[in-house]
Order: C-alpha cells, then sequence, then structure tokens
C-alpha cells in the first residue's frame, strides 16, 4: 500500500555535509521538492524549522544541533476551544483549504493570497491570525512552521473540514 502517491521512488535524499543537512532533488522525481513552498533544484541547505514537501507529505526538519531540548509534546485528545468568530473563521478556512484539496499545493497560503481571497486587507488578516495562533496555543515557532501547525491542529481537531470549502 502506497503512503502518498504522489512521492517517487527515487524522489530526493538529505545528506549531512560537515555540520549542515541539505536536501538534493536532481530531478528524478514527476513532482518535486520544496522547501518553505520553494521548489528545489539540485541542492539546498536546510535550516531548523524549514518545512519540507515531498509530494503531499510535509516535513518539518529539526536540526539536532540547533536545540538539545526535546521538542516532542506529549499526545492530547482534541479539545473544544469554544467558538472562534466569523472573520477569523474565514481566514482560517482559507489557510486550511489547500491541505484539504488535492490540487497538488499543500503549504498553506500567505498572508497576501489569503487577503486577496477574501478581499480583506493584509493588516486585518496578521490580526485574525495572531488570534488564531493564540485561540489554538500555537507558540514560538518560526512563522511558516505556527502556519502549518496551525492549519494541521484545526483540521485535527475539526475547526475546518472539507465541508467548509463548499459555498
Amino acid at each position: 500500500m502506497a503512503f502518498d502517491g504522489e512521492v517517487s521512488r527515487l524522489h530526493a535524499q538529505m545528506e549531512r555535509l560537515g555540520s549542515e543537512w541539505v536536501v538534493a532533488d536532481e530531478g528524478f522525481s514527476r513532482n518535486g521538492t520544496f522547501v518553505n513552498g520553494e521548489k528545489v533544484v539540485g541542492r539546498r541547505r536546510l535550516r531548523d524549522g524549514d518545512v519540507l514537501r515531498f509530494g503531499s507529505t510535509l516535513v518539518e526538519f529539526r536540526d539536532p544541533s540547533a536545540s538539545p531540548e526535546d521538542r516532542t509534546l506529549a499526545a492530547s485528545s482534541p479539545t473544544d476551544r469554544g467558538p472562534i468568530p466569523e472573520g477569523r473563521r474565514r481566514v482560517l478556512v482559507a489557510l486550511c483549504a489547500p491541505m484539504l484539496t488535492g490540487d497538488g499545493m499543500k503549504l498553506p497560503p500567505s498572508n497576501i493570497d489569503i487577503a486577496e481571497q477574501l478581499f480583506i486587507s493584509v493588516d486585518t488578516v496578521k490580526s485574525h491570525m495572531r488570534a488564531l495562533f493564540e485561540h489554538f496555543e500555537i507558540g514560538d515557532e518560526s512563522r511558516n512552521v505556527k502556519r502549518v501547525m496551525l492549519a494541521e491542529q484545526a483540521i485535527r481537531e475539526g475547526a475546518v473540514t472539507a465541508q467548509d470549502l463548499t459555498p
């Protein structure tokens, strides 16, 4: 049984070069490899917190030398966090939509993309995103990682479902 049909058998390779890690995609994969939404051509150096995409699978790179602390959190059951105001909820649905559809792009859209889609200002999107990070208790991570974590958690807890994408 295939885990992710969009990943080639010879897709990409991660290598340690000295004290750093790189991901190499030599063009053998049909769908490409992406780091923080940018396609990898050849090799790309990885930084702690980078989000890699192979097919529809997202992987957060954690450099073992970046922090000695264990970042794995204990599993928790989904919680009822209470209602999300309508404007904020529209931003959350827009953020999660690519991860719920089969359109090939699985990373959340940027604030600018959400603003254009919803016909609101970028500052309004930023304000809603800050409130959503707080609502879902998403803390001190890089911006790109926080966005992915928020979308994944909202979907996992059922705050956003595929049914929310239909008008």
